[in-house]
């Protein structure tokens, strides 16, 4: 028969994480140009 294992090292523990900076907030959009009409198409 084999021997046990042996019982692994405790892992070191993990060092906390930075904060993270802030998003900057995005610029508005410009407004969208209005359509063409269409054409009205006689078929």
């Amino acid at each position: 028969m084999r021997r046990p294992n042996e019982p692994n090292e405790p892992n070191e523990p993990n060092e906390p994480n930075e904060p993270n900076e802030p998003n900057e907030p995005n610029e508005p959009n410009e407004p969208n140009e209005p359509n063409e009409p269409n054409e009205c198409v006689s078929w």
